[in-house]
């Protein structure tokens, strides 16, 4: 099971192996990557800024606790926002975010 990595983790470690690469040399080649849709920086709420690895659209559970975040596959096919709801969106894409507590952190590490 692949937990989504947090950039600020990712950005330590590249300073730490080439100590002197720049901040912002990092964060452009995260965001050049993502423009060749070979990652996604994904945010979720206030939660720190994430590289998923996974690039195609799929949705999330996040441990309430903390903090993880999971890929999970959900059929959204069926998902519809309402015109009168759109506010004048052209609305391009969903994000489902399932919310919960993960398993080590409801006390229960075999996830049952």
């Amino acid at each position: 099971e692949r937990d989504v990595g947090i950039v600020i983790g990712l950005v330590e470690a590249v300073l730490a192996a080439m100590p002197t690469v720049s901040l912002r040399t990092v964060y452009q080649a995260l965001h050049e990557l993502e423009a060749m849709d070979e990652i996604r920086l994904v945010q979720v709420g206030n939660g720190p800024l994430r590289v998923d690895t996974r690039p195609e659209r799929h949705s999330h559970l996040r441990c309430t606790k903390c903090g993880r975040l999971h890929d999970v596959d959900v059929d959204l096919n069926g998902l519809v926002l309402p015109v009168e709801q759109r506010r004048g969106f052209a609305v391009e894409a969903a994000e489902v975010i399932f919310s919960g507590r993960c398993p080590m952190c409801a006390g229960d590490p075999q996830g049952q």
